[in-house]
């Protein structure tokens, strides 16, 4: 693949809000191999990605819209799961979800054609496991001691997700927030956000 390390890439993502992430943080964050992600906890929904040539930021403008087309969506963290390979990492399930599997098939097909995504991936419905990732890279080690601890309580938690979020990172900056999209309506007038991912 062209090396494209030059180049801004993209994130399309669900934040998880505060009071989400502190039941999060007090449940796993102490266990070994947990880590929390710069951007906070997070459901990807696509990306990372670059803008394919001759794309400026403007093709991601018809975000808004698709967006639009699907109701808020109400999330349920339920379980943990493993991601084997190379990744070696664990995460907290996302409940089924027909509405955000449906944005998550429009969303890639519209960007399709505008952007090249950094990693290949499978493309087939099923390949889309939505999640929230607690930890990466763990060791054979980590990964064995997390499962068991996290084994003695269930964990089980839902929220509101009424927009879905646009992260960029240029290749001198961290990952910053720069706009989102509100599920169901659009948002006139309102000014994108700018902020810098903690």
């Amino acid at each position: 693949m062209e090396n494209r390390s030059d180049q801004t890439r993209y994130l399309l993502l669900i934040r998880v809000p505060r009071p989400t992430e502190v039941a999060i943080e007090d449940r796993f964050l102490a266990l070994s191999g947990t880590t929390k992600p710069a951007m906070g906890y997070h459901i990807t929904m696509a990306g990372p990605f670059y803008l394919a040539p001759g794309q400026t930021p403007a093709a991601l403008e018809s975000l808004a819209g698709i967006c639009a087309t699907i109701p808020p969506l109400h999330i349920t963290l339920n379980g943990l799961g493993v991601f084997g390979g190379e990744e070696h990492a664990v995460y907290l399930r996302v409940a089924g979800s027909p509405n955000l599997h449906r944005l998550w098939r429009r969303l890639r097909t519209y960007l399709a054609t505008s952007t090249i995504p950094q990693y290949a991936r499978l493309e087939g419905d099923d390949s889309f496991q939505p999640h929230v990732t607690l930890g990466l890279h763990l060791s054979d080690q980590e990964l064995n001691a997390f499962c068991n601890a996290s084994q003695a309580s269930h964990f089980q938690i839902g929220f509101a997700a009424d927009a879905i979020w646009l992260a960029e990172q240029d290749p001198a900056n961290p990952w910053r927030y720069v706009d989102s999209y509100a599920l169901g309506r659009p948002l006139l007038g309102r000014p994108p956000s700018h902020d810098a991912v903690p």
